[in-house]
């Protein structure tokens, strides 16, 4: 979605007419109901604590022990997901307005995307739901902020994809630095020969 986006809508400074806005807002609304899943994939680790019988010797399943790193692979993959699909819109919203905006996004969006990943892991609500079930789905989100249990795991869950996010864009960032500083000092190498 965000490709489309980069590709079709003008940059900062540039004239944006009436259809440019609606695709933005069309676009905008697709990748919000979608961009949950990709925080979700991370809550599969959750199996781990189900998937041994009660009486197993020390506590561990002989059958399914590679399940962990199966699940921690999936989590890990959710991760980068979440935090690279969130800095791809982070990236479009900087060029195509400015710096702030960009910012703010990150702080705002977050939120959501752990209200929209609770959605989906306790009151099992699928993203297209959204479609068929609006006022329902609109009703169990005021839970959320009216019974102080679902407060209180939204917003525990919403520091922790902050925490994930946050570290994430570090590391990639340095990663990324890392290897375009490589690639500059390889170029300069064979320029000079």
């Amino acid at each position: 979605m965000v490709t489309l986006l980069q590709r079709y809508f003008p940059s900062s400074g540039q004239r944006k007419s009436i259809l440019h806005w609606i695709f933005f807002g069309m676009a905008g609304v697709i990748w919000l109901m979608f961009i949950p899943n990709s925080a979700y994939i991370i809550t599969e680790i959750r199996h781990l604590l189900d998937y041994c019988p009660v009486n197993s010797l020390r506590d561990v399943c002989v059958s399914g022990v590679w399940l962990i790193m199966f699940y921690f692979l999936y989590s890990v993959v959710g991760w980068v997901s979440f935090v690279l699909l969130l800095d791809q819109m982070k990236n479009f919203l900087r060029r195509a307005f400015n710096t702030e905006l960009s910012r703010i996004f990150v702080l705002v969006v977050i939120p959501i995307i752990s209200l929209g990943v609770l959605l989906g892991l306790i009151n099992r609500f699928n993203s297209w739901e959204i479609f068929i079930q609006p006022l329902i789905i609109l009703d169990v989100m005021l839970t959320y902020f009216t019974d102080l249990i679902y407060l209180a795991n939204w917003i525990v869950f919403t520091l922790g994809l902050y925490i994930l996010y946050l570290g994430g864009d570090i590391l990639f960032k340095k990663r990324g630095a890392k290897t375009n500083n490589f690639s500059i000092q390889k170029e300069d190498a064979n320029s000079g020969e």
